[in-house]
Order: structure tokens, then sequence, then C-alpha cells
């Protein structure tokens, strides 16, 4: 009996070792692949000098809800005109991109970012939208969400009808800050160090 109860277990292991989407192994790689998004944000955030409240200091802070990236003070996104991806926000990050492609789509000032590193199909996003977007949006204001793997023409078409919220599948091309930013002495990233002082 305890050959087989060995036998059953392992074949149970195998298993889920092989599936791929629910199983311990693909939600690991799901999770990675999230934190990955996630630093590319924070990236594309440090490199244009914006500061933010990440999502573990806002929990500390007591926040109910708390989306990635919570804008200290509200900035302009501009969306470039050509096709999204993954690789093209990647490729988007480096110090010597030159490209001043124009925008096709209305600039937006938004406070806080969300990422998701996922195809956001019609009922993955309605479940977003009510347990997460909506909330963010009643808090803060308007928000910007990333759908590195892409999302269904309907859904884009219903966000992008509203100011209070928009779905891209890249890094937006730039941003604009607000002319307070520059006017006033500037406290430093989050975690940063700056003369001493560790930045909250």
């Amino acid at each position: 009996i305890w050959k087989t109860c060995y036998l059953v277990i392992k074949r149970l292991i195998q298993v889920q070792n092989n599936d791929k989407l629910f199983g311990p192994v693909g939600n690991s790689l799901l999770h990675k692949e999230g934190v990955e998004c996630e630093e590319l944000i924070k990236k594309f955030l440090n490199q244009h000098k914006v500061q933010y409240i990440p999502e573990s200091q806002q929990r500390i802070l007591g926040y109910d809800k708390t989306p990635d990236f919570l804008l200290s003070v509200p900035i302009v996104v501009h969306f470039a005109d050509t096709d999204g991806s993954l690789e093209n926000s990647i490729s988007s990050l480096s110090l010597d991109n030159k490209n001043t492609t124009n925008t096709n789509s209305k600039d937006m000032v938004i406070c806080w970012i969300e990422s998701k590193c996922m195809f956001g199909d019609r009922d993955t996003v309605a479940k977003h939208y009510q347990d997460q977007f909506e909330p963010y949006y009643q808090r803060y204001g308007p928000g910007l969400i990333i759908y590195f793997r892409g999302f269904v023409d309907e859904v884009d078409l219903s966000f992008s009808n509203t100011d209070s919220m928009k779905m891209i599948d890249c890094l937006p091309k730039s941003v604009t800050q607000h002319s307070c930013y520059f006017e006033t002495p500037q406290m430093g990233f989050y975690g940063q160090v700056v003369d001493g002082t560790t930045y909250y």
C-alpha cells in the first residue's frame, strides 16, 4: 500500500509540474514575468524623474487600495503612434533612444499606473475593473493600465472613450511633469539617498 501511495503522490507532483498555467511552476513563471514588467515601469519612471509611492510602501502607510505605482504628483503621458509590445517597451528604455515619433492619441493626465503582464480578455479586464481599476479611480483620479501581452479591441474602445483610465500594451512614449516639480526643491525618489537622507 505504501508503494501505491508513493506512486500516486509522484504522479500528482508530475501533473502539477506539467501544468504550465495553474501549476506551481507556471505560477512561479507568471510571478517572475510580472516582477520584470513592474521593473520596466520603475525604470521608465526613474528615467523621467517621476516620483511615486510603490505598492509595498502604500500598504505600510495603510492604503486600502494599492496600485503598482501611485504618483506623488500627476503627470501628462504621451502615447506613441506605433503598435506596442513588451519588446518595444524594453527597447524604449535605452538612454540613447532619441526617437521623437509624433503621437496620435490624446495626451492624458494620470495619477497612478497598474502593470499587468498578461493578455486582457473581456472577462479578465471586467474583473480587474471591478476589483482594482474603478476603486483606484475613485480614490486617486485617472490612471494608466498596461497589459503587456495586449488586450481585445472591444475593451480598448470602451476605455478610450473616457478620461478616467486608459489601457495600453507598452510603455508611453514620454511624460510631461507639472511645473511645480521644477519650481520646488525635489525630495528624491522613494528609497533614494540624497545628501545622507533616505526618502520614503
